[in-house]
């Protein structure tokens, strides 16, 4: 039996932009750019925080083929999807699988699941890790995941479908299709797909936030979630700014259903999946149980941060949904309609990049429809300027060309998936943890992709068995994976205060060479919410003699008894409202007064512990929270516990 569990109000608030990635505004004129018109070259950044996964296709019996989509859907048409699949070459496919492994290690997610397939039809697919960490039942490729708004380039490629059998205008009044909406009567399909129609988000708002958590069996359908938004003012005027809003894609859900007389979930499946051969993809209406689905998991001190989630809101979650501290499996916490088609799909890599790849190529809507759904305009997401066109955004990554593709969040995944159509390159990787470390992990796929299939296998740093001590001692167990001085792509670090399991820190974390040149360290610093009640963040500081880590490579020991050779800080504080500077604070551990810290680190004699040095270290280190000992500790530095 599925056991439904419902949050406080507060805590939902960190969800809005995870369950379909949340809101934030570009005002102005929206001037609409075609891919001619884009800049031959853009920074060196992934495909933005909308990018996704990829995956290819089984081969099709070439007699059954159609190029375009068909004009009587109840006709099944299988897809052509170019050469067939075959297996990566080696090093490229053990190189592949090492990175998956390696983040995994670093990462402390639960598993992920990765593709890549390449312009001659090679493809890989990667599992590493778990998707339950309770049964620890382990990730296979048949492992789905929920997508988030991954969900909004399948509801666009739908409506581009309608359009052309003249089923739907992209520039007629939605008021065409849903005259009881007459208040947005300035506002056409096409503003929807391109986040420009000004309608405010319902994910944001107190009641319907209230409903959801309290009151779910209300969330009987679309027009429930849009009853919260309905006789709210427009936050633009429609086509005249960008706001990223899951409200476009719920409407759009509902003239899809309209106009083509089909639920989204039927309509999508015989429009598309079944046509590619996609069984393990599906939007999730039912919200049930499903043996392939992967759980998701949240550390809801940290995402509550990043959402600007108070730990005083945070103390309202009863104590027992959690597994510890503030880590909670979220596989099931809302019903599907709490996002429907703006965030409620349910895939695999392999997949969801056979769907954008087929799409992209013109083999599911006309290649007239993908130009149109490639003319982009700016757009603000998450902080950040973006091109989005119609349920697409791109980017460019060097030395390749331009990718597009689309990302989600839910609560306990992320994902993200992008095609280069230029060089015939879908890349796809699904994460069953939030937050998670997508970008670095997609930076080390590229990364790949730009040595080549003829560079040397690349060396996965693993964690030994057994590293981590099976105990309730206090200790601080950190994974560092920095490049030195260049911020943070540090994935974990957790361990044991006071006899208790912790995520202790996780991000906001930095690796630095500090110090004389004489006598240089390697410093870093981690940041974040601590677990405590009444206190706003917990920084972690672990320093190091460089000279113990250049030109090494595995298990070294570390003396604990105030030498320098080792050092470390738990601090507690309290912040002012900017949230930035500290008022008050007290260390609460350092390292034992006796005893020794393990290291395993993954240098050689390259590794010189110099700036832009790749930092990839474990270390066990156990510490003593008696305020005594922690007072003797410092003084010797020339510091108090408390300021």
């Amino acid at each position: 039996m599925r056991v439904m569990r419902w949050m406080p109000v507060g805590t939902v608030v960190m969800v809005l932009a995870i369950a379909g990635i949340g809101c934030s505004s570009s005002s102005g004129g929206a001037a609409d750019t075609t891919v001619a018109d884009l800049p031959d070259a853009l920074p060196d950044v992934p495909s933005d925080v909308l990018a996704d996964v990829p995956g290819d296709l089984p081969a099709t019996d070439a007699d059954a083929v159609a190029d375009t989509p068909a004009a009587d859907v109840d006709v099944l048409v299988l897809v052509d999807d170019g050469p067939a699949p075959k297996p990566m070459a080696e090093p490229l496919a053990t190189s592949l699988q090492n990175v998956l492994e390696e983040y995994l290690a670093f990462s402390g997610d639960p598993g992920v699941s990765a593709t890549l397939r390449l312009g001659d039809g090679s493809t890989w697919t990667g599992v590493a890790g778990v998707m339950d960490s309770g049964t620890k039942a382990p990730i296979t490729t048949e492992t789905g995941f929920r997508v988030g708004s991954n969900t909004k380039p399948y509801i666009a490629a739908l409506i581009m479908a309608l359009k052309e059998e003249g089923k739907v205008d992209l520039d007629a009044p939605i008021t065409t299709y849903l005259p009881e909406y007459t208040q947005w009567a300035a506002v056409t399909p096409r503003m929807l797909m391109g986040m420009q129609s000004g309608i405010p988000d319902y994910m944001w708002v107190s009641d319907f936030m209230i409903a959801a958590v309290f009151n779910p069996a209300t969330l009987t359908g679309p027009d429930v979630l849009l009853s919260y938004v309905k006789d709210l003012p427009l936050t633009f005027t429609p086509g005249q700014g960008c706001e990223y809003c899951n409200t476009n894609y719920v409407v759009l859900g509902m003239i899809a259903e309209k106009q083509g007389g089909q639920p989204p979930e039927v309509a999508l499946k015989e429009r598309f999946f079944d046509r590619l051969g996609l069984t393990h993809t599906y939007l999730d209406v039912t919200g049930d149980e499903t043996a392939t689905l992967a759980h998701g998991y949240v550390d809801v001190g940290i995402v509550g941060q990043q959402f600007g989630l108070g730990a005083d809101t945070i103390a309202m979650i009863p104590a027992e949904w959690f597994l510890h501290d503030l880590y909670m499996d979220a596989t099931y916490t809302f019903p599907p309609m709490f996002s429907w088609t703006a965030g409620m799909l349910v895939t695999t890599p392999i997949e969801a990049a056979t769907f954008l790849r087929e799409m992209l190529r013109g083999k599911l809507i006309s290649p007239a429809s993908v130009a149109e759904m490639q003319t982009t305009h700016s757009c603000l997401l998450l902080g950040s300027q973006v091109d989005y066109g119609l349920g697409l955004s791109t980017s460019i990554t060097e030395p390749f060309t331009r990718s597009w593709g689309h990302g989600g969040m839910n609560f306990g995944y992320e994902a993200n998936t992008i095609h280069f159509p230029t060089e015939d390159i879908t890349l796809s990787h699904m994460h069953n943890q939030l937050p998670e470390q997508s970008w670095p992990f997609q930076a080390m796929f590229m990364d790949r992709l730009r040595t080549g299939a003829d560079a040397t296998v690349y060396p996965a740093c693993l964690l030994p068995d057994g590293f981590f001590a099976a105990t309730t001692a206090d200790r601080v167990e950190w994974r560092v994976r920095a490049s030195i001085g260049n911020g943070g792509e540090v994935m974990d670090i957790r361990g044991t205060l006071n006899g208790k399991d912790t995520p202790l820190y996780g991000f906001g974390t930095s690796a630095s060479r500090t110090g004389p040149d004489n006598a240089p360290r390697i410093e870093i610093t981690s940041t974040a919410p601590s677990v405590t009640k009444g206190v706003d963040q917990r920084v972690a500081v672990l320093s190091i003699d460089a000279a113990q880590l250049a030109g090494k490579d595995g298990d070294i020991t570390l003396d604990t008894a105030g030498t320098d050779a080792l050092r470390m800080t738990v601090t507690e504080l309290q912040v002012d409202s900017t949230g930035v500077k500290p008022t008050t604070g007290c260390v609460v551990a350092v390292p034992a007064p006796t005893g020794t810290a393990k290291i395993h680190l993954c240098g050689g004699t390259s590794f010189q512990a110099v700036k832009d040095d790749l930092l990839k270290i474990f270390a066990d280190v156990p510490v003593t929270t008696d305020t005594t000992a922690i007072d003797l500790y410092l003084a010797p530095l020339g510091k108090t516990r408390c300021f």
